[in-house]
């Protein structure tokens, strides 16, 4: 990508513009022109292809800093890309983060194996720790329609950033369905299953219905993706989730 994309992509993305880049100050300075909706910072190494690691935030730079300051003063948010660490986290907010983005290589590697309760342990007290503190929570590297559920399941996950996995997955769902099942993960607070349709807990709840589990008639593929959800939300309680 070459900095006429992000000018291209910011005159004709419709929904939210977010960009990824590193914490410098040629970076900042483009930023502040473009003006996207967030910002993510994240580490840069040249020899990487991808990310392998959060940013060291505790060590964070006076330009990381400044940085920060001047995008937040122009109005735009601010996500940190950072290790599912209490002390990372809790300096993310300090220096002025709206949202950070835990970087999830790890998880996915855990899960399904032998460290899996002991990952999840982990991320669940991240996640927990910076809703504490009024930071959101994104999340991404390695995520897959296999390992998200079980993140889900750590705590409140606002946004996650999948792209490799959604397009391998495409080839064999189709890329609107594999991007459907993706929604459907990500909001099983607010939705569940009947057969292959999704309902709203909504209008249900305002009927007063009561949910049972398992649910039945739940297919094979829903079974594997999404397990059985467990549902029996009062009206109040799922207001107080949405």
């Amino acid at each position: 990508i070459i900095d006429r994309d992000v000018r291209i992509l910011r005159q004709t993305v419709q929904t939210r513009l977010n960009l990824e880049m590193a914490a410098t100050e040629e970076m900042f300075g483009i930023a502040l022109e473009i003006v996207p909706d967030i910002i993510t910072l994240v580490p840069e190494k040249r020899e990487e292809i991808t990310t392998e690691g959060g940013l060291d935030v505790i060590g964070a730079s006076k330009i990381m800093r400044d940085g920060i300051k001047q995008l937040r003063d122009a109005g735009i948010r601010v996500s940190l890309f950072i290790d599912p660490d209490v002390e990372q986290i809790t300096r993310a907010q300090e220096i002025g983060a709206d949202r950070i983005e835990l970087y999830t290589g790890p998880f996915a590697e855990s899960i399904s194996g032998d460290q899996e309760s002991l990952i999840v342990e982990e991320y669940s007290k991240a996640i927990k720790h910076a809703r504490s503190i009024g930071l959101e929570v994104n999340a991404g590297h390695d995520l897959n329609l296999k390992n998200l559920p079980f993140l889900v399941d750590c705590g409140e996950i606002k946004e996650v950033s999948i792209g490799h996995a959604l397009i391998c997955e495409s080839l064999y769902y189709g890329l609107e369905n594999t991007i459907k099942k993706y929604f459907k993960i990500l909001y099983n607070s607010n939705y569940l299953y009947r057969g292959d349709q999704l309902i709203s807990l909504h209008s249900h709840l305002q009927q007063k219905s009561l949910f049972l589990h398992p649910i039945p008639n739940l297919s094979e593929d829903h079974k594997l993706y999404y397990r059985y959800y467990r549902l029996m939300l009062s009206y109040d309680q799922f207001q107080h989730h949405k």
